[in-house]
């Protein structure tokens, strides 16, 4: 699987207002996990399991887009 790209989900959640903090909340773990996630040096499965809940773009995630 491919990395995470955590530039582009940075930029995707300040568009929308949301905050590192707020991502740590709703998946359970501490700020600091997910900047590291975001980063690359941590697995992300957790977060990357919100994130996409959330709505935020598979191939930022490190996932293939479907085919529609």
């Amino acid at each position: 699987m491919a990395a995470i790209q955590g530039r582009k989900i940075k930029a995707w959640l300040v568009l929308r207002g949301i905050t590192m903090i707020d991502v740590a909340h709703a998946a359970g773990v501490d700020r600091s996990y997910v900047s590291h996630c975001l980063a690359g040096t941590r697995r992300a499965n957790v977060v990357r399991n919100y994130l996409e809940q959330i709505g935020c773009p598979v191939e930022y995630l490190g996932k293939r887009k479907e085919a529609a």
